[in-house]
C-alpha cells in the first residue's frame, strides 16, 4: 500500500521515476526520501518525506482511480510546488487521512483558489512555518495555527492571500523564540496565546475592522493605542506570565466597546486616566485580582454598565455605585422631567445619577445614570401616573406622569369658507397633548376638540390654497404622517370563499375617495364595491388563474403594486389522489374533500400521534424567544434571526437583527408565558417608533386556541409562539416584510419501518401547490422534529397569504447544515400568525410496506413537532435610510443533560 501511494503521486504529477520500491527510494532529488524506522522492534523501510518539485512534468501511465487515501505512516514532511500533470478535478487534502507523523511546514500551493473556508494548523506545532507569498485563498475565513517556538517565526497575512479571512487564532507552543505576526486588515475576531516562555507580536496594518481580541500569555499589540480599535467591542487578557504588569494597552476605550477584561493580571500602577474619554456606556470593566491597581476612580465611572474592582488597590469609586448597590449613602439623582412621553407604551426616563434601571422590573438600561427605558401597559389609559423606584429601595419612589404618544390618523377636512379650519380625525389620538400640524409648511394652532377623536386646528385668515392637493403633516416627536399624498395602500387580501374557485377578492387598506382601478396579472377585474378602506372585485365566471398572483392598484394619488400578498388558490385534489398519497389517511382517519380528516389524537396524514412523552422537556430561555425542545441528550432550537423589508422585486433593502430581548415572565401554576420586547434597536433614531414582542407559551396541559375562525388544539406539552412587530418604519408602499428563523436540518435522514425498510426523510415538504414550504423534518436517532408551516397570516383580523421559504442552507459539516427559514407578511396595520409545538409519536407501521407484527416498542418512534413562530406586524410609513451589519446565528445539535420545565432561571 506504501508503494501504490507513492505512485498515484508520480502519476498525478507526471514524475519521471519508476513504480517500484527500488526507483521510488533512489531518486537523485528526494523526492522520496526512505529510511528504516523502529529497528529496535524490526520495522522496516519506510516514505519519511516528500519533496515534489520540477520545472516539467509528462504522463507516466493512467491515474488509479480507485485510490481513497494515501498511507505514509512516516512520513514527516510534504512539500509540494508543482502543479498536476492531467487535468484530474482531485484535492489532494482529500486523500491525506492517514498521515499520523506529517508536520506542515508551510501552506502547500495545492490550496490556492479553493473554496477553503477554515483551516487549522499543527495540532503538535508548527517549526519554521512559511506562507508563501503566493498563497491565494479566497474563501477562507478562519485560520488556527499552534507553532513551535524554537527559533523566531515571522508571518504575514496579508489581504491579497487571504482576502476574506475573519478569525485568526495563533497558539505559541514549544520553545522560547518570538512569534511576529502581520495581521490582515480584515480580521475581526483575533485570538492569541502561549504556553511557554515566547511572545507573540502583533502588528495589525489596519485596525478598524477588528471586534474582538483575546489575548492568553505573553502577547503584545502594535499600535497599542486602543482608540484606534474602532470596531473593538471586547478585550480579553488573561493568565500574563510576569509580575507588576503595566497597563496593557494606551489610550481610551472606543465608544461601543461593551467588556474590558483584565482580571488576575498583576497589574500595577493606575488606570489612564483618558481610559473612558470616549464615553463607552455600554462597558463592563473587569479588574478584579489585581492587587497592586491602585488610584481612586472619578465621577466618569457612574457612566458604564459595570464596575468590578473586588482585591484591587483602588481606594475609592464615586458615590453612584454605593447608592445603588449598598444604600449606604443617600441618593443625589437630577432627573430632567417626572413628565413623560411614551409611544406604544415605550418611555425614556432622563438625568443625571439616576442608576442602571435595577430598582424595579419595568426599568431597562440604556445608558448608565443618563437614560433608563420603561414600558407601561396603554390599555390601561392613554395617560398614566406610574410610580418608579431607581435603586432597590422602595422608599426611594418617584411618580411620573406619562403620556401615550401615539396616534392614527381617519382623514381631514378643510374650512376655507366659513370657519378658516382643518378638522382631523384619528382613530387614537391624546388629547392631552394634540400633535403639531402643517398647512403647506404653514404651522397650524391648536383650536378646540370635536367630538369622536376630532381635533381643530386653525388655518391663518391669509392661507391662500395653492394646488388641489394641499400637504397635510401631522407629527409628534416620535411619529409624522402625511395625510395628502398618501398613495394607494393594499394591507391586506381576503378571497370568498376562500377555497378554489373565489368569486369575490376584496382588497383592505387605505384608497382615498378618488376611483381606484384594480388589475390581477395585469388583466383588470371588475370592481362592485369601492370605499374609502376596500375595493371589491368579481369574477362572474373565471377566476385568475391560480397561484401567486400580482396585483396592482391605481388611484389620482398613485399606484400600489405587490406580489406577495395574492395568493388564487390551487382545486382541491380528489379523495382518491388523497387516498393514494396519505395510505388512505395512514388508517387513522378519512379522506375528506382530498385531505385527511384524522380521528382524535392524530395528525399530518394522520401517521403521528399526539402523545406526550415524559423525556420531552421543554427548554425555556431568558435571553431570546428560542423555542427548544430537549430528549433525553437531544436538543433542538429554532430561533428569530432577523427582521427584513423587501422591495417588490424581492429585494432585501432593509434587515434588523433580533439580537437583544427585554424578558417579562408572566408564568402562572400551569402555564409557561414568557414575554419578550426586543431593545436592541432602542438607539437608533430610525427605528425609534418600533415595538417587537415575542411571546413564548407552554403547558403540560392540553389547550384549545383560537386562530381567526379557526379553533386549534394544542396537545399536552406543546409551545405555541408568536412576534408582535408594530410601526415597522416602512421604506416604501411596495415593500413588504420576511422574518428570518435559523434551524439545525441533517444533510440526509432516513426512517426505519416495522419492515426494517429504509424510508428517506426530506428535510422540507412543499405544500401540494408546490409555492410554500408545508413541513419541516429533522430525524436524529430515534427523534425527529416536524415543524408545520401554515400558509396564510391574518392581516388586520382578516386571512392574507403567507409565504415559507428556504432562504439557504449553510453546511456545518458531512451531518449537518443550518437551515435559514423567511416567512412573508403584507405590509399592514396588523398581521397575525399563530403557531405551536408539541410532542408527538410516530407510527412505525406507516413507514412499512405491510403487517409488521413488532412489539410497541419496536413500532413507536418518538418525534418532535411544530407550527411555525407566529408573527404580528403593524405599520406606519415613512422614509428612512438605515444601515446594519448582518450576523446569522448558528444552531447546532448537543448533548447536554435534560433540564426540567420548572428551571427557568
Amino acid at each position: 500500500m506504501l508503494v501504490n501511494s507513492a505512485v498515484w503521486l508520480i502519476t498525478l504529477y507526471g514524475l519521471p521515476i519508476g513504480f517500484n520500491q527500488a526507483s521510488i527510494c533512489n531518486t537523485p532529488a528526494n523526492t522520496f526520501k526512505c529510511e528504516q524506522v523502529d529497528v529496535a522492534n524490526g520495522g522496516g523501510f519506510h516514505i519519511t518525506s516528500i519533496s515534489i518539485s520540477t520545472s516539467s512534468n509528462s504522463y507516466v501511465g493512467q491515474l488509479n482511480t480507485t485510490m481513497t487515501e494515501l498511507y505514509f505512516p512516516q512520513v514527516l514532511t510534504i512539500v509540494i510546488s508543482v502543479n498536476q500533470y492531467n487535468a484530474y478535478n482531485i484535492n489532494l487534502l482529500d486523500y491525506t487521512k492517514n498521515l499520523p507523523k506529517y508536520s506542515l511546514v508551510s501552506i502547500p500551493t495545492f490550496f490556492n483558489g479553493s473554496r477553503l473556508v477554515t483551516l487549522e494548523l499543527g495540532e503538535s506545532s508548527l517549526a519554521n512555518l512559511v506562507i508563501p507569498s503566493t498563497t491565494y485563498l479566497p474563501s477562507l475565513f478562519s485560520l488556527r495555527m499552534g507553532i513551535s517556538c524554537f527559533t523566531t517565526t515571522t508571518i504575514n497575512l496579508s489581504e491579497q492571500s487571504f482576502p476574506n479571512l475573519s478569525i485568526l487564532d495563533i497558539k505559541g507552543k514549544e520553545g522560547n523564540f518570538p512569534i511576529n505576526i502581520g495581521v490582515s486588515p480584515t480580521i475581526r475576531n483575533m485570538y492569541a496565546s502561549t504556553s511557554s516562555t515566547s511572545t507573540i507580536n502583533l502588528s495589525f496594518s489596519n485596525t478598524s475592522t477588528v471586534s474582538e481580541m483575546i489575548f492568553i500569555g505573553s502577547v503584545t499589540l502594535s499600535p497599542k493605542d486602543l482608540s484606534l480599535y474602532p470596531s473593538l467591542t471586547s478585550y480579553n487578557v488573561r493568565s500574563s506570565p510576569n509580575q507588576n504588569n503595566p497597563f496593557p494597552f494606551e489610550g481610551p476605550v472606543p465608544s461601543n466597546m461593551y467588556q474590558l477584561d483584565l482580571r488576575n493580571q498583576s497589574i500595577s500602577g493606575t488606570i489612564p486616566s483618558n481610559l473612558l474619554a470616549n464615553n463607552p456606556y455600554q462597558l463592563k470593566l473587569l479588574l478584579q485580582n489585581n492587587s497592586q491597581l491602585v488610584g481612586s476612580l472619578g465621577q466618569e465611572y457612574c457612566y458604564i454598565s459595570e464596575l468590578h474592582i473586588d482585591l484591587t488597590g483602588i481606594t475609592s469609586v464615586p458615590d453612584c455605585w454605593w447608592c445603588y448597590y449598598t444604600l449606604t449613602q443617600s441618593l443625589d439623582l437630577q432627573i430632567d422631567s417626572t413628565t413623560l412621553f411614551s409611544y406604544r407604551g415605550n418611555y425614556v426616563i432622563t438625568g443625571d445619577g439616576i442608576g442602571f434601571g435595577a430598582g424595579t422590573t419595568s426599568l431597562y438600561l440604556i445608558e448608565p445614570n443618563r437614560k433608563l427605558g420603561g414600558k407601561m401597559n396603554v390599555q390601561m389609559g392613554r395617560s398614566q401616573n406610574i410610580s418608579l423606584s431607581l435603586t432597590n429601595s422602595s422608599s426611594d419612589s418617584i411618580m411620573f406622569e406619562v403620556y401615550e404618544m401615539e396616534f392614527s390618523v381617519v382623514d381631514a377636512k378643510m374650512d376655507l369658507k366659513d370657519n378658516q379650519e382643518l378638522k382631523i380625525s384619528f382613530i387614537i389620538v391624546n388629547p392631552n397633548y394634540p400633535p403639531n400640524v402643517t398647512l403647506d409648511s404653514n404651522r397650524l394652532s391648536f383650536k378646540s376638540y370635536g367630538s369622536s377623536n376630532t381635533l381643530i386646528y386653525s388655518i391663518p385668515t391669509n392661507y391662500i390654497l395653492k394646488s388641489d392637493i394641499p400637504s397635510i403633516i401631522v407629527y409628534t416627536q416620535f411619529q409624522t404622517t402625511n395625510i395628502t399624498n398618501i398613495n394607494a395602500i393594499v394591507t391586506s387580501v381576503v378571497m370568498e370563499p376562500t377555497t378554489y374557485p373565489p368569486k369575490y377578492i376584496y382588497f383592505y387598506g387605505f384608497f382615498g375617495n378618488a376611483g381606484a382601478r384594480v388589475s390581477i396579472n395585469n388583466t383588470e377585474c371588475t370592481v362592485t364595491l369601492s370605499t374609502l378602506i376596500v375595493r371589491r372585485c368579481e369574477f362572474e365566471t373565471v377566476p385568475p388563474p391560480s397561484g401567486p398572483a400580482f396585483i396592482n392598484v391605481t388611484t389620482d394619488n398613485g399606484i400600489f403594486a405587490s406580489s406577495s400578498l395574492l395568493f388564487i388558490p390551487y382545486p382541491p385534489p380528489s379523495n382518491d389522489d388523497c387516498m393514494n398519497r396519505t395510505n388512505n389517511c395512514n388508517g387513522h382517519g378519512t379522506c375528506v374533500n382530498g385531505t385527511c380528516q384524522c380521528d382524535d389524537g392524530w395528525t399530518d396524514d394522520c401517521r403521528l400521534k399526539n402523545e406526550k412523552d415524559p423525556d420531552v422537556i421543554f427548554k425555556p430561555n431568558t435571553t431570546s424567544p428560542t423555542s427548544t425542545f430537549s430528549y433525553k441528550d437531544f436538543i433542538f432550537s429554532f430561533d428569530m434571526v432577523e427582521i427584513q423589508e423587501l422591495d417588490i422585486d424581492g429585494n432585501v433593502i432593509k434587515r434588523l437583527e433580533s439580537n437583544s430581548w427585554l424578558l417579562n415572565d408572566r408564568s402562572t401554576n400551569d402555564l409557561v408565558s414568557l414575554s419578550y420586547d426586543l431593545v436592541s434597536h432602542q438607539n437608533d433614531s430610525d427605528y425609534s417608533l418600533l415595538n417587537v414582542t415575542s411571546i413564548v407559551e407552554f403547558s403540560n396541559s392540553s389547550r384549545s386556541i383560537q386562530f381567526g375562525d379557526d379553533i386549534i388544539q394544542l396537545g399536552a406539552g406543546s409551545i405555541k409562539v408568536s412576534v408582535n412587530i408594530t410601526n415597522w418604519p416602512f421604506t416604501s408602499v411596495l415593500s413588504n416584510l420576511r422574518v428570518l428563523f435559523s434551524t439545525t436540518i441533517n444533510n440526509q435522514q432516513s426512517i426505519i419501518g416495522c419492515d426494517d425498510s429504509v424510508n428517506t426523510i426530506a428535510s422540507f415538504e412543499q405544500s401540494l401547490n408546490g409555492d410554500s414550504i408545508q413541513y419541516l423534518r429533522v430525524v436524529k436517532d430515534n427523534v425527529q422534529f416536524f415543524g408545520r408551516f401554515i400558509d396564510y397570516c391574518l392581516s388586520d383580523g382578516r386571512k392574507t397569504y403567507s409565504k415559507t421559504q428556504l432562504i439557504n442552507t449553510t453546511v456545518i459539516d458531512q451531518d449537518n447544515s443550518i437551515a435559514l427559514i423567511g416567512i412573508s407578511l403584507p405590509q399592514s396595520q396588523s398581521a397575525l400568525l399563530d403557531p405551536d409545538f408539541s410532542a408527538l409519536v410516530i407510527d412505525r407501521e406507516s413507514f412499512g410496506s405491510g403487517g409488521c407484527n413488532g412489539s410497541e416498542s419496536d413500532t413507536k418512534w418518538k418525534i418532535i413537532v411544530g407550527v411555525v413562530v407566529g408573527v404580528v406586524a403593524a405599520a406606519a410609513i415613512s422614509v428612512v435610510i438605515v444601515y446594519f451589519v448582518r450576523r446569522l446565528r448558528v444552531h447546532r445539535i448537543l448533548t447536554r443533560k435534560p433540564v426540567e420545565m420548572n428551571d427557568r432561571r
